[in-house]
């Protein structure tokens, strides 16, 4: 087991390992009138729907969902959406009919299709269903009909933390560009409306534009490019995603303006942690998508053994990091912390 607040480690892992994990006869009422019913020595049989491949995102989601079922001793198959939101519905569908599952562990890649696939028709077919990475409806972050919600770093508490962050420290006047992914993205959304809050608070923070991209580098780097021409007078990016950072250094550095304005990243990955000990990236906050992955699984173990896990777990479910800053509710990765980042909890 990881040590409290390193690479890994759960807010569950104390429950887990208190609980006699085991297979008994148990019924899991998970809301809306939905329960899921094993009988005794009945083994969860887990078919898993993460974000896809192809994406920085992605390497540490796969390792966890191949590691974790064999640290915990649970049966998971690993179903590879590539990011298509109508893909992945399609292999939810029929993993269903297969008869081969009773559990789904699913990221929601598009809540108006998947809201009432993931809380109503397969709770109501006796499947035991959490999700990952973000809600599987837009209008709540707990849906009944799931065990859980383990959300992803990226949730509106954790936007909000890292706006006001950008914001408080940025007095004066400051002309801003923000990068998030498609409009219709839910975590996209609530980047923007954290940062609009935010900026609600200080009139001279001026956001210039919410750009849309496509969670690329190339995307951001075309509209990078376009919005520095567009905007010459910008003083602050805030980048909702690490491709974004990837892009938009590029854009910066073509058009001449590297250490001319602040760049601020979301997710950290290892080029994010490279570009902040460079000192061109100012700040930023981690994905944990192992760790989400280790929680999701962690609490269908503590479920199927009978015991009660929350309904919402925020910020991937990773226990407070060691080197978080007093009185901060998330880590900010800067300059001063990346390298023990890198070395005691990066999952990248």
């Amino acid at each position: 087991m990881p040590k409290a607040g390193e690479r890994y480690s759960t807010v569950l892992d104390d429950q887990y390992a208190k609980t006699k994990i085991g297979l008994p006869a148990v019924s899991i009422d998970t809301g809306g009138g939905t329960k899921a019913v094993f009988k005794a020595g009945e083994k969860l049989k887990i078919a898993f729907f993460g974000y896809g491949s192809g994406f920085t995102y992605s390497p540490p989601e796969f390792a966890g969902a191949k590691e974790v079922p064999k640290e915990l001793g649970l049966d998971m198959t690993v179903f590879d959406p590539a990011g298509d939101p109508q893909k992945q519905v399609s292999q939810i569908q029929a993993a269903a009919a297969s008869g081969k599952y009773n559990t789904f562990v699913v990221y929601p890649l598009a809540t108006d299709l998947e809201c009432s696939l993931l809380t109503k028709q397969l709770p109501a077919k006796g499947f035991l269903v959490a999700a990952v990475g973000q809600p599987a409806c837009t209008d709540a972050t707990s849906s009944p009909g799931l065990l859980t919600v383990v959300d992803e770093t990226g949730s509106p508490e954790v936007y909000g933390a890292w706006a006001d962050k950008i914001v408080k420290d940025n007095p004066g006047k400051q002309e801003v560009l923000m990068l998030t992914g498609p409009a219709t993205d839910w975590l996209s959304q609530q980047a923007a409306i954290a940062l609009k809050k935010a900026a609600a608070s200080n009139p001279d923070f001026h956001i210039q534009e919410i750009i849309r991209t496509d969670y690329t580098p190339a995307g951001a780097l075309k509209k990078g490019q376009d919005a520095l021409q567009q905007y010459p007078d910008t003083t602050i990016v805030a980048d909702a995603f690490p491709e974004g950072t990837q892009g938009m250094l590029t854009a910066v550095k073509t058009a001449g303006k590297q250490g001319k304005l602040k760049i601020y990243d979301f997710g950290t990955s290892a080029f994010g942690i490279s570009e902040i000990l460079s000192g061109n990236v100012t700040l930023s906050v981690p994905f944990y998508p192992y760790t989400k992955v280790r929680t999701a699984l962690q609490a269908l173990a503590i479920a199927r053994s009978g015991g009660k896990v929350p309904n919402y777990i925020t910020y991937s479910g990773h226990a407070p990091e060691p080197i978080r800053g007093a009185g901060d509710s998330v880590l900010f990765v800067t300059k001063d912390n990346a390298a023990q980042f890198k070395s005691l909890i990066a999952e990248f």
